[in-house]
């Protein structure tokens, strides 16, 4: 169990690093998605760490505030007790968290001697204090053990994993969250994970990614149009589950003979399979 779970927008990844450096200079234990192991759920992965973290750091930006995975995580921490607000951009930010007064770092360059960042800390080191008071007052419970109840299997199964192949590449920070997002916009009413929803996804939720590979491209006009086709003509695209596609960013990743595989990996695959930029 981490001591500070750290949840943000990938389009602020770049301003994390140091954020957790001096959470563990501090004697925290961190998490944050900057590797996810191969062969699991990511996001039965990424949950299991939130819903396990002493605290957890909600890095609220333009970026975060617009993201529902960020809403998501920052909802299921306040439920719990356990948000700590801190702000990298003034941006507005939405109710009911506005209520919880937040750690203003938007000039913090990491200097550990800055107020605010002192606040921060003072108020995770109690959360962390808190947890382990808690865990060590609790005896252990015993559960009866009840025969085990047959439950039908329903359909509609959580994302592929990408691959079982101990010999692939390490994922990079943030594709778990891409693929949640893809398969978010599926919709439970859909057959199937497909092109389109990957494109609404990408458009939706990582616009300056997309507009870093393909400028020229009008991401609320395409999103709109892919939106459409799902909602109107029952078009979702070629059927792409998310195995399939790691699986095509991978192959990318090695003929630039990366180190691993990332997001812009896994859009460049996209954007190619919709014909958008040169495969």
């Amino acid at each position: 169990m981490a001591d500070v779970f750290i949840s943000y927008s990938s389009e602020d990844r770049s301003r994390i690093p140091v954020l957790a450096e001096r959470l563990e200079q501090e004697g925290f234990s961190v998490w944050w998605d900057r590797e996810i192991p191969i062969n699991v759920n990511f996001i039965t992965y990424i949950f299991s760490q939130l819903n396990a973290a002493s605290s957890v750091i909600v890095v609220w930006s333009a970026n975060s505030v617009s993201s529902s995975y960020v809403m998501s995580e920052a909802e299921s921490a306040r439920v719990r007790g356990v948000l700590v607000p801190a702000l990298i951009e003034l941006v507005p930010i939405p109710p009911p968290f506005n209520l919880l007064h937040g750690a203003q770092l938007v000039h913090w360059d990491g200097d550990p001697s800055d107020p605010q960042w002192k606040k921060l800390v003072a108020t995770v080191r109690q959360l962390v204090s808190a947890a382990s008071e808690e865990t060590t007052a609790q005896p252990p419970i015993e559960v009866p053990v009840e025969p085990p109840i047959e439950v039908p299997v329903v359909p509609d199964p959580p994302p592929t994993a990408p691959r079982t192949d101990p010999e692939g590449l390490p994922l990079g920070p943030g594709i778990a969250r891409l693929i949640e997002e893809a398969t978010d916009s599926r919709r439970k009413t859909h057959p199937y994970l497909g092109l389109h929803h990957w494109l609404v996804a990408l458009f939706d939720r990582h616009p300056g990614l997309v507009r870093r590979m393909a400028p020229d491209l009008d991401c609320a006009a395409l999103s709109r149009e892919f939106d459409r086709k799902m909602s109107d003509d029952e078009d979702f695209g070629e059927a792409l589950e998310s195995g399939e596609v790691i699986e095509r960013a991978e192959r990318r990743a090695r003929d630039r003979q990366a180190e691993r595989v990332w997001e812009s990996d896994v859009a460049a695959v996209i954007l190619a399979a919709a014909g958008l930029i040169d495969a």
